[in-house]
């Protein structure tokens, strides 16, 4: 059945999460303090682990052609992240 979904986050430079395979993600966004994710999902589907880059604005970010853009997030301490998965293996 095809769902959306929240799934939290961490606030580190590298992390794994597992979602259905061929999900939608529809946004990153600050919860509560929460960094968190949403997507659109088959729950049909198996899962897949998804990586995902973290990067503060004004931090170093060298392999960023590996990554697709999902958000941009304003915490409530004022400080930036920019969200991204890894598209290339």
């Amino acid at each position: 059945m095809k769902t959306i979904y929240k799934y939290r986050l961490g606030v580190c430079d590298h992390q794994e999460i597992t979602l259905p395979k061929n999900f939608e993600t529809l946004a990153v966004k600050n919860q509560n303090g929460q960094l968190v994710l949403w997507a659109h999902v088959d729950d049909q589907e198996p899962d897949e682990k998804v990586k995902i880059r973290i990067v503060g604005t004004g931090h170093p970010f060298e392999d960023r052609q590996a990554y697709l853009y999902l958000d941009t997030v304003l915490m409530d301490t004022g400080l930036v992240w920019h969200v991204f998965r890894r598209a290339i293996p």
